[in-house]
Formats: structure tokens, C-alpha cells, sequence
């Protein structure tokens, strides 16, 4: 049996550290208390408490404001009336007014006070926001410009799987036929879906849909259409690859060599193999060849007709 002498020493030294434990974190405690919760709105989200200052008023008014899910806007509490009245500039006060009706309006769903915003950029955000907080497409009409009139449809008709909403655009336009595919890339339940998948022909919805579509890389064994089922297995293959096997295992070649290129390369985020202006990565995504500036041989390139919004892969589209 081990000595008591022993065992009453080991049992004092373990009853002390515990007492020194005990003392340490109460004296922590007293130095750095634990931050209190964040004041919450609408008993949901948390209020921002950022610290009052003329620079961070400036970042705030500038666009760098929260807004959260289900668009219950935080209004920080650096930003009021007096503390915008009190800004030196005036168009910085003009702008801290516009933001903070901005607020009010999407918190309050009023249209009437978006359009009192002096500044543009505001007000079409304002619009923008309100357009998708109620789903009505004649909300988007009001934006000040086609390009986010066309975004705000785009938008609308997605979040409420409602195809009809496309007819905004004219019907032998790209924009149509890409509203037309984003929303039936979100309409997809199931495998027996997949066909629907295969006739989309714009940019990244055909490969948003086959991933609605399918639960699993076990899925994708499930499809006939040997060109589909490679697609979509290189869908979920790729992502997850992080070797050379892994790479090679991939049945898309597109997919397989930026993968190749993805694991050797330190800054593969730029990587832009064909030189078009398109990373490689966004690329595979909508369905453009990463090694090719003009996929589909219309001599447009398809770094121009992605921005232009034509289509990149049907030559009949530029």
C-alpha cells in the first residue's frame, strides 16, 4: 500500500489547485466580465452597437449598413436625425436622411416613402427590397433602371416559383429565357425531374437544377441520359475532391482538369486558363468551356456575352 504521508500530501496538493482554480477564474471574471446579450428587435435579431463616430456614420450611410433575413432592417444606433443634422457635409447629411428613410420605409413597407429618397442609389435599393419583401412584380417596375428592373423580376419569379412573371421580358430575349430557367430550376422536386433539367440552356441552371433534383451522388446513378448523369455526378464530385485520384475520378473533362488545376494552384480563385476574363471556376458553373474565349464559335467572347447577357453557349444568341 502506498505510504499515507504520501497520499495525504498528493490529496492536499489536488484540493489546492482546485481552490487556486476557483480564485483564478473569479479574479478573470472581476477584469473581464462577460459581454451582456444584444438588445434584440422584434425579440429576433440583434441590434448592432457600433461605436458613435463621424467615420462610422460615413461607413453606415455609404451602404454599409445590416440588413437581416425576413428584411427587418437594424437602424444602428449611431445613426438618428440629430446625428445626421449634425453631420459638417451636406451631402453626407442628405445621405444619412436618405438612409435612415429607407429604414422606416422597408420596415413599414411603404413605397410612397422610397420615392422620396433623394438619392438614387437609395431609393432603387429601397425599391428593390421592398419589390422582394411583398413578391409583386409591379413593384419592380418602379426601379430606375432596366438592368434592375430585369434582376428584380429575375428575383420575384424565383422566390415564388411563378413562371408567368417572366412575360416582363420580351419573349425572343435571352433575359426571358434565362427567367424561364432560373424559375424551373427552383420548381424541380425529385428525380423524375431531371428531363425538365435537361432543356435549360442558360448559364448555371441547369446545374442548379439537377442539384434540386437530386439528394446524392447515388442520385445521379438513377438517371438514364448517360451526358446528364456524368454532369451531375461531376456536380457533386467535384467540390469534394482533394487529390489528384479524386480529380481524375470526375467524368466531366472540364471538370476534371480545373479540379486538376484547383489542387496544384495556390491562387486558383483567379485562375482564368483561356484568358476570356471568366475565372475558371465560374466557368464550369455556367457551362461555358474554361478553355475555350468562345464557346459556342459566334466570335462574340464569352467574357462579352456574359456581361452583354446573351448567351455564351447558343451562337444564335449574341
Amino acid at each position: 500500500m502506498p505510504n499515507k504521508k504520501i497520499v495525504l500530501i498528493a490529496f492536499s496538493i489536488i484540493i489546492a489547485l482546485v481552490v487556486l482554480s476557483f480564485i483564478f477564474f473569479f479574479v478573470f471574471s472581476l477584469i473581464f466580465p462577460a459581454k451582456p446579450p444584444l438588445p434584440l428587435v422584434n425579440n429576433n435579431y440583434p441590434i448592432s452597437t457600433q461605436a458613435t463616430s463621424t467615420v462610422a456614420v460615413n461607413n453606415t450611410i455609404s451602404g454599409n449598413a445590416s440588413v437581416l433575413p425576413s428584411f427587418r432592417v437594424i437602424i444602428p444606433n449611431i445613426l438618428t436625425v440629430e446625428k445626421c443634422n449634425n453631420l459638417a457635409n451636406i451631402q453626407d447629411k442628405g445621405k444619412c436622411l436618405d438612409r435612415l428613410t429607407e429604414y422606416d420605409a422597408v420596415n413599414k413597407s411603404d413605397g410612397v416613402k422610397c420615392l422620396a429618397i433623394n438619392d438614387a442609389s437609395f431609393r432603387d435599393d429601397c425599391l428593390f427590397r421592398l419589390a422582394s419583401k411583398s413578391n409583386k412584380i409591379s413593384e419592380c417596375r418602379k426601379l430606375g433602371s432596366d438592368g434592375l428592373q430585369e434582376a428584380c423580376v429575375n428575383n420575384v419569379s424565383a422566390n415564388t416559383k411563378d413562371i408567368s412573371g417572366c412575360d416582363f421580358f420580351a419573349k425572343v430575349s435571352n433575359n426571358y429565357q434565362e427567367c424561364r430557367d432560373r424559375v424551373q430550376a427552383f420548381l424541380v422536386s425529385g428525380i423524375s425531374d431531371v428531363p425538365i433539367c435537361q432543356n435549360l440552356k442558360t448559364l448555371e441552371y441547369s446545374s442548379l437544377c439537377l442539384l434540386h433534383a437530386t439528394q446524392s451522388l447515388a442520385d445521379c446513378d438513377k438517371i438514364v441520359d448517360t451526358a446528364t448523369k456524368d454532369k451531375c455526378r461531376s456536380l457533386y464530385l467535384y467540390p469534394v475532391a482533394n487529390n489528384q485520384a479524386a480529380c481524375e475520378a470526375i467524368p466531366l473533362e472540364s471538370y476534371r482538369k480545373v479540379c486538376l488545376i484547383r489542387i496544384k494552384s495556390a491562387d486558383f480563385l483567379s485562375v482564368d486558363s483561356d484568358k476570356d476574363g471568366l475565372y475558371d471556376w465560374l466557368e464550369i458553373w455556367i457551362n461555358t468551356d474554361p478553355f475555350k474565349a468562345d464557346t459556342d464559335n459566334d466570335g462574340v467572347s464569352d467574357y462579352n456575352e456574359y456581361i452583354n447577357e446573351t448567351s455564351p453557349v447558343d451562337p444564335s444568341s449574341k
